[in-house]
């Protein structure tokens, strides 16, 4: 039990009053409650001015005998922020009447309790299944009760498109608000093993082989699927078109084996082999495609021989032992740069090409100067290239030997 602060110890002789001596219990009794060292109960009658924190530990009690009409009953205290008076008043009260306390949901029918213990029903209407308030209207749970039939285009729906009954709100909200996005494959690129096959310009009669085709490929929006289906298609070669099944199923990265090593070759005419791969969207009919292609081509020829081309036989001498320059490409038209052969005073100087690009119409000297004169068609002959593969030649010879220096460019066409 807590003491007390007193001022009579014994009475008659050890007091605190004048006319007795002092005593240290006296003055300790006083330091001992203010500092904790000892349990006291202080009483304090009128105002107490405190500077600083107040720690208390233990409860805080207002006088249970007071006759305050405020503390009757439970009421709120209430803190003065400019004066930092505590008051109190404002009595607690339990809010009713329409006051909403608590809702549940069964099927179609949303109840909702009030704060005075009524209810009050909401019935959802044309929703079936549907397990909570909110998926009434946003989720998969909320369907048509019948078939739905646009008249009109509105967002991603057209006029005519039909919604069968028990189809999900969601996937008309979806139709409505976001236009359809195929999917996307694109970046074939045709490999041996893990090596990429070029698709620069081959010669006529160089063949490749391969046996794995890659491609990239992007989800349709917005359902996020990736396409499905994947062939592939090789046209233009010699060994016929070739079509093969590559995958049920394709990812963003994709590498499909096809089947067995293929030998790609145009052996005997230029042209192009194309490689096409195909696929189908999950959601719709549309249909995807990627391809490549690698063009097979005869060389046009600069040449610098001592010998005169008059037949077949002179004409493959000229381009297997003399050629100066060459390219591959689809038409007569390049330029040419003459080396020191050109300039031998025993060598004539040929421009040579394929026979189905035509006469020549210019030859341009070192960008300015038409030289065209200064050469005579020979004629029409069949030359083999480096690959064995054989075709017809237009032939134009210089009109003299040790014609053009070393460096000049011939622009043809």
């Amino acid at each position: 039990m807590a003491k007390i602060l007193q001022d009579i110890f014994i009475s008659g002789s050890d007091e605190i009053v004048q006319g007795f001596a002092i005593n240290s219990w006296h003055v300790s009794q006083s330091v001992d409650a203010l500092t904790g060292v000892d349990a006291y109960d202080i009483t304090i009658s009128g105002s107490l001015d405190v500077i600083g924190p107040v720690t208390i530990t233990g409860s805080v009690f207002l006088d249970p005998n007071s006759t305050d009409p405020a503390l009757a009953t439970d009421n709120l205290l209430f803190i003065n922020l400019a004066t930092g008076e505590v008051t109190i008043g404002g009595k607690l009260t339990t809010i009713t009447g329409s006051f909403l306390t608590t809702a549940s949901v069964s099927n179609n029918t949303i109840t909702f309790t009030k704060g005075n213990g009524s209810q009050f029903s909401l019935v959802v209407n044309n929703v079936n299944n549907a397990v909570s308030a909110s998926y009434a209207f946003t989720s998969s749970y909320g369907e048509l009760t019948q078939t739905l039939v646009s008249n009109q285009n509105v967002g991603g729906i057209s006029s005519g498109d039909t919604f069968a009954a028990s189809s999900s709100i969601e996937a008309l909200l979806r139709d409505l608000l976001i236009s359809y996005i195929e999917p996307v494959i694109s970046s074939l690129v045709i490999k041996l093993g893990g090596s990429s096959i070029s698709t620069a310009t081959r010669d006529v009669g160089n063949p490749f082989t391969c046996n794995t085709a890659s491609f990239s490929a992007t989800v349709d929006s917005p359902n996020g699927n990736f396409p499905i289906s994947a062939s592939i298609t090789a046209s233009g070669a010699d060994i016929g078109t070739q079509q093969i099944y590559l995958s049920n199923t394709t990812s963003g990265t994709n590498n499909f084996g096809l089947g067995s090593t293929l030998t790609i070759n145009r052996a005997s005419s230029a042209g192009s082999v194309s490689f096409t791969v195909n696929t189908k969207s999950q959601t719709t009919v549309d249909t995807q495609s990627t391809n490549t292609s690698f063009s097979f081509l005869y060389r046009n020829y600069l040449a610098a021989s001592s010998t005169v081309i008059i037949d077949n036989s002179t004409a493959q001498t000229v381009v297997s032992s003399g050629t100066v320059d060459s390219i591959l490409t689809t038409s007569k038209s390049w330029t040419a740069t003459c080396d020191a052969n050109n300039a031998n005073l025993s060598n004539y100087t040929y421009i040579i090409y394929p026979a189905a690009y035509g006469d020549l119409s210019n030859v341009i000297q070192n960008g300015s100067l038409p030289v065209l004169t200064a050469f005579t068609k020979t004629g029409d002959f069949t030359v083999a290239n480096t690959y064995g593969s054989s075709t017809s030649f237009r032939v134009y010879q210089s009109n003299q030997p040790g014609a053009f220096a070393s460096g000049v460019t011939l622009t043809i066409s």
